[in-house]
């Protein structure tokens, strides 16, 4: 019995065409194609753009398969923990979002995803079974490598016999044998002749990993999968397969060319490394491009979803890894699908214990939320109301039941046991693929940093660092790079480069102690924080108390990422980074997605520029000097007050206000509440204005928050105002030197806003409880050069 038959005994089949399903709801094809047109129209969308998915939603629905491989065990002391976690966040995200039928979808990990299996299950569930027009996913998690090739050549000149080849392992990827190690590894040119095997074009190939030699396991606190070794020969039987796949390809009379996209996690000579929060690992890029989706409406393009995935992965990494694609140069909807379920959603039901207690799976918060989601967080239920011929919407609607709602009990990592609070009608049940809307997020006040002690530290210095780091308020907990989840890493650095921009990985503690060397900061993923590299031959403890202003500004930032809500919020504001240039252009744009129009098309021009020729995703760039400006728009029925904060490309807390924003009270300056009235679209600063915002510090990555509130922010401006001479660093920009007391008055002020009964908290009054109908956080992460 095949692999295929053993692990999947009934295939099942989606809907076979758009017809039957138009049949199953009791509506002529005819009036499902207008209400779909007026649905998109409510959005913002055009004739235009409306063309392409009603072309799509008039094409027979076929069949959507996917073979998901994810591996963590591996030999010789090389196992990875975030794989299996990477196709458990696939696979939800496409029975949920997508639609795939779970019969539909295969899962090989672990010990299963030996090379024969990968390649039989690809034969067998995809090339076999998929059709023309059906879609198609290949997931891929585990380490990648490459395999030297041999050259035949007659030429003297050539120096090198052979080619390296890029490959991926499995789990019995080293084959034991004497001498050299030759690889069993899946070759990257067999997976491409895989997907031309294909009868379909419709095909997504996800990596998630990376290729050649790693130069430690190590990125920062993360792991990295590269592998780290270079086999010197393939398997003869890969080779075998191999030939006899483009034999039987090349025997057909029609065949498609290089077929659908390839998303990689990491662009050549990059490393793609995998992440561990509280309760579980899981691949940085797989999680920001699911996370993304999760919440993503009503269709995203995947130059969209790349690019946000981008945004997420280069805050952990820097420069060190940058997602790409191959293939598919015009825009294409994510898996070439419009999502099944029109509306996003941040977990699903995924068992259901009675009618009030069930099991959800948190996977379309944004990281750094979930892994500070507090007990007593609250989400509502999605329910789907079937429409009649007269209705004008799309069919399902979400329909939220205001005066119920999921509370949360319990979290291990992704997990969430929750109860249900309030009555349910006789009518209505939970049910499992239910998805679960973010209401109530709870987050404890006593929220500190994670610092990793680089493995390269001798022990005395970690000793002594650990001792010293018990003084900074702003740290709870330190422990050794790899170990446990940390917000960034101590590391000891040579001052042999004017441009430190990463941790030395081949350095050793040898090394540090001969060198000259001294003490900096860097991300999780190993990218150095600006200003924080010390003098040379300093004491760690003297570099632990210097450090001491950044630690405050990190965990300030902390706390700005936590009220990030553009997914959930209830409040219908959005928010475009302009160049104010003689010719002016649209940078950046974001918006609450489930509550403002959403323009597709504009969505389009602005993906437009966000990829390089060689696929690498890049952020926007802004140079240094140039005018820049924020469009704010409340498209809601109430005012809101707006407060901007960032973080500079050189480290520094940063706030953005307008000259009306500030007056003098007692022969002292005070700072007033920026007001966006309803249906008001709000410049900053304003085109008349002589003052200007200029793009300012050294090249490096730059974020800036805009905050909507539905009460002021007292509080947040006290504290702004308190510790501050007012003076202009440049203008239009004010240098926050109290920045966590900023970020804690800010949380405060959001708790206030929200006023979220203690019936809902309990008796602990240490946390902030925010409420999605009274805030919103949009944020902008863009490049200084």
């Amino acid at each position: 019995m095949t692999i295929v038959r053993q692990l999947t005994t009934i295939t099942g089949r989606l809907i076979a065409d758009t017809g039957k399903l138009i049949a199953d709801m009791g509506i002529e094809r005819r009036t499902f194609l207008q209400q779909v047109g007026l649905a998109l129209l409510t959005l913002g969308i055009g004739e235009t753009g409306i063309k392409p998915y009603l072309q799509v939603l008039a094409q027979p629905t076929k069949r959507k398969l996917a073979l998901l491989v994810g591996i963590n065990e591996y030999p010789q002391d090389r196992a990875l923990s975030g794989c299996v976690t990477d196709v458990e966040l696939q696979k939800e995200l496409l029975i949920a979002r997508f639609g795939f039928h779970p019969k539909d979808i295969l899962t090989l990990t672990d010990r299963q995803a030996t090379r024969e299996n990968i390649e039989t299950a690809f034969v067998e569930h995809l090339s076999e079974q998929a059709q023309a027009d059906d879609v198609v996913v290949f997931h891929y998690s585990g380490y990648g490598s490459q395999v030297k090739i041999p050259i035949s050549s007659q030429d003297e000149a050539v120096q090198t016999p052979y080619q390296l080849v890029d490959s991926l392992v499995p789990t019995d990827g080293i084959l034991p044998t004497k001498g050299m190690p030759a690889a069993n590894d899946l070759l990257a040119e067999t997976l491409f002749w895989l997907g031309r095997s294909l009868s379909t074009n419709k095909l997504t190939v996800v990596l998630d990993t990376s290729f050649g030699k790693a130069k430690q396991l190590l990125r920062g606190n993360l792991h990295v999968r590269s592998f780290s070794r270079i086999a010197e020969r393939p398997n003869p039987e890969e080779l075998a397969f191999r030939e006899r796949l483009k034999r039987r390809i090349a025997s057909k009379s029609s065949t498609k060319a290089n077929p659908g996209i390839i998303l990689l996690a990491a662009g050549k000579n990059q490393e793609a490394a995998e992440a561990q929060w509280q309760g579980f690992s899981a691949g940085l890029f797989t999680y920001a491009l699911t996370q993304y989706l999760w919440q993503a409406t009503p269709a995203s393009k995947i130059q969209i979803a790349l690019q946000r995935a981008t945004e997420t992965v280069e805050h952990f990494m820097g420069q060190q890894q940058r997602p790409s694609q191959i293939g598919a140069t015009k825009p294409l909807l994510t898996y070439y699908l419009i999502p099944s379920n029109s509306t996003g959603a941040e977990g699903v039901v995924t068992e259901v214990e009675n009618n009030s207690s069930l099991t959800a799976k948190l996977m379309g918060l944004p990281i750094k939320v979930l892994d500070n989601y507090g007990v007593n967080s609250c989400l509502t239920l999605v329910f789907a109301t079937q429409s009649t011929e007269s209705s004008s919407t799309f069919p399902p609607v979400a329909a939220i039941k205001k005066d119920v709602w999921l509370q949360i009990r319990s979290r291990d990592g992704l997990t969430a046991k929750a109860q249900l609070v309030g009555m349910l009608p006789p009518t209505e049940n939970i049910e499992v693929g239910q998805l679960l809307q973010e209401f109530i997020r709870v987050l404890s006040c006593d929220l500190g940093l994670s610092v990793a002690l680089d493995s390269n530290l001798a022990r005395i210095e970690r000793v002594d660092a650990t001792s010293a780091f018990a003084n900074i308020a702003a740290v709870s907990s330190v422990t050794t790079a790899g170990e446990h989840q940390a917000d960034c890493v101590l590391a000891k650095v040579k001052q042999n480069s004017s441009a430190m921009t990463e941790i030395n990985a081949s350095q050793t503690s040898q090394e540090t102690e001969t060198a000259s060397a001294s003490y900096g900061l860097f991300s999780a993923g190993g990218a150095l924080i600006p200003n924080t590299v010390g003098k040379s031959n300093e004491a760690v403890k003297a570099a632990v108390s210097r450090l001491t202003p950044h630690f405050n500004t990190l965990l300030a930032a902390k706390w700005l990422e936590l009220t990030v809500n553009e997914g959930s919020s209830r409040l219908k504001v959005e928010a475009t980074l302009e160049s104010a240039e003689k010719k002016s252009s649209s940078l950046l744009r974001r918006a609450t997605l489930r509550s403002s129009p959403t323009s597709i098309e504009l969505w389009d021009k602005l993906s437009a520029k966000s990829s390089s020729p060689s696929g690498t995703v890049e952020l926007p760039i802004l140079t240094k000097g140039t005018r820049a400006r924020f469009r704010l728009a409340n498209y809601g029925d109430r005012p809101l007050y707006v407060l901007l904060l960032g973080i500079d490309s050189d480290g520094n807390a940063i706030t953005l206000y307008v000259p009306q924003a500030k007056e003098i009270v007692d022969n002292k300056p005070k700072l007033k509440d920026i007001l966006l009235s309803p249906k008001q679209t709000l410049i900053i600063p304003e085109p008349e204005d002589s003052l200007n915002w200029k793009i300012a510090g050294s090249a490096g990555i730059a974020e800036i928050y805009l905050i909507f509130s539905i009460q002021p922010f007292q509080q947040t401006l006290k504290a702004l105002s308190t510790k501050q001479n007012l003076k202009l660093v440049q203008e239009q920009v004010l240098n926050i030197i109290n920045p966590l007391e900023v970020a804690r008055a800010l949380l405060q002020d959001l708790h206030r806003a929200s006023a979220v009964p203690s019936t809902i908290t309990g008796s602990n009054a240490d946390v902030y409880a925010l409420d999605v109908n009274a805030w919103a956080t949009l944020n902008f992460v863009y490049k200084v050069a």
